[in-house]
């Protein structure tokens, strides 16, 4: 899962037809055991040009605020730049998975 800063965000992420943003931080202990779930989700899903980044909050906090961010784990989805849907807390595999194949 690629980093996410301001200079991924501005020059793929906002063209991107399929783009999933996972925000944490280092010290979310719910936040690391969703890491894996969504690893195995992009793998799985390698081949369907969905772009999958990685947010680090205390590292870009105001890409964080810019994205509207209320927490995390978070989980954003965008088609071409725009925000499709948002998860926020801890679900299963399976249900980060379907809401994938809902909005993409």
């Amino acid at each position: 899962m690629e980093k996410l800063d301001y200079s991924v965000y501005e020059e793929i992420v906002k063209e991107a037809p399929a783009s999933v943003i996972f925000c944490s931080k280092k010290g979310c202990h719910v936040c690391q055991g969703i890491h894996p779930l969504l690893d195995e989700l992009e793998e799985e899903v390698q081949d369907k040009g969905i772009n999958f980044y990685h947010l680090d909050v205390e590292e870009q906090p105001m890409l964080f605020q810019t994205l509207r961010g209320r927490g995390v784990p978070q989980i954003l989805y965008y088609k071409y730049g725009e925000e499709a849907e948002r998860m926020v807390g801890e679900y299963s595999y399976e249900e980060y998975a379907d809401k994938l194949a809902e909005v993409f």
